[in-house]
């Protein structure tokens, strides 16, 4: 990597890298010696590097905890112990989304009955079968003739009441 202008780095997005690889010494001798004639004037890459350097310093001296010597034999046994719990205690971590299954739930009930009530009606409108409209007629005429029926007996019932008094 060869640069002719040495153009900042913390303005320019593409030389960004060269202030994390810095303090990696992943540069070449020629970059690395721009990049410290550059570091000697100006104090916002001199403060990233400086960050990058405390970062790098940081994970070099961090040291994980030593595991137990059971650990290996414990961590097996909580494997076991979970393996043989009964399916059902899995679902306490569903709780939370119960009230949305349940939503869910109601949503989809609704539309098979939807669906199945329109079936049916899609059914008993089918041709041929079913009730005809000579069949409706019918029975609208039957239900106009015991309505007539009805009216005229309420008006003929007091009179005969009246005579069955003399």
């Amino acid at each position: 990597m060869r640069y002719r202008s040495f153009q900042c780095p913390s303005e320019t997005a593409k030389l960004r890298e060269l202030l994390l690889d810095y303090p990696a010494g992943r540069l070449e001798p020629a970059v690395r010696a721009h990049l410290e004639k550059h570091l000697a004037v100006c104090p916002a890459c001199r403060d990233t590097v400086e960050a990058q350097t405390a970062v790098w310093n940081a994970l070099d001296a961090w040291e994980p905890a030593p595991l137990s010597p059971d650990f290996n034999r414990r961590l097996w046994h909580e494997i076991d112990r979970v393996a043989a719990e009964p399916w059902y205690k899995g679902l306490v971590e569903w709780r939370p989304l119960l009230p949305a299954m349940f939503v869910a739930l109601l949503v989809v009930a609704a539309g098979l009955m939807f669906t199945r009530s329109h079936d049916v009606l899609i059914q008993s409108a089918a041709p041929g079968e079913g009730v005809t409209t000579t069949e409706v007629d019918q029975a609208v005429s039957t239900l106009d003739d015991l309505q007539l029926l009805q009216q005229l007996d309420s008006v003929v019932r007091p009179e005969s009441d009246a005579a069955n008094e003399i």
